[in-house]
């Protein structure tokens, strides 16, 4: 049983040979795990584990200004595609957000993300080149909130409105998630649909 056929195996609700794995580990986990084992490269490392899937990623072609590491501040390793600044392995943790203190007006003024900023077109063939071996990771799935907060009746209460977007850039078609040997879809599965979440909070 390939990777491949085992992922889809439990994605069917059926029983594969083994439990599929997948290793979601920091970079310095990486370079220490390969370091133990005397591996020279991740890919191997990879294969030692047993990983059944392999990662495809879009290719940031938005503005230099607005891209993933582009003019940093000190201490950050990555910007998000809404302007946040994080440090850490993936997402990391945020620094700062450059809405924190931001009007009405910088909000609607603010440079927000547009889809056609993610390159996708080389992701079918980097998929194809794991010759149907592994199941694919690929995509983006992105929230993003904003909150404001002040003090009311006379500063006795704190009161915070906060609007959460979940998945922002959801797409209504199905997820491919099994072919048939022709191309064309055998599987699919329904997407995370993009959801709007309106809180409001008192703090007495």
């Amino acid at each position: 049983m390939t990777s491949r056929e085992r992922v889809l195996c439990a994605f069917a609700h059926e029983e594969p040979d083994r439990v599929p794995r997948w290793c979601g580990a920091s970079p310095e986990f990486i370079a220490k795990a390969k370091l133990q084992f005397g591996l020279s490269d991740t890919e191997a490392l990879f294969r030692r584990f047993g990983d059944d899937f392999r990662r495809v990623f879009a290719r940031y072609a938005g503005p230099e200004a607005f891209g993933p590491s582009s003019n940093l501040h000190p201490g950050a390793t990555y910007r998000s595609a809404f302007g946040v600044e994080r440090h850490g392995y993936g997402c990391g943790q945020p620094l700062s957000h450059p809405l924190a203190q931001a009007t009405l007006e910088e909000v609607h003024a603010y440079p927000w993300p547009n889809p056609d900023w993610a390159d996708v077109s080389q992701l079918r063939a980097e998929a194809l080149s794991w010759n149907r071996q592994y199941a694919i990771l690929g995509g983006d799935y992105t929230d993003f909130w904003i909150g404001y907060q002040r003090r009311i009746f006379n500063n006795k209460v704190g009161w915070r409105v906060q609007l959460n977007v979940r998945n922002v850039f959801a797409e209504g078609d199905p997820i491919v998630v099994q072919v048939q040997p022709n191309g064309s879809p055998a599987r699919v599965s329904i997407p995370v649909p993009r959801q709007f979440v309106l809180s409001s909070t008192f703090t007495f």
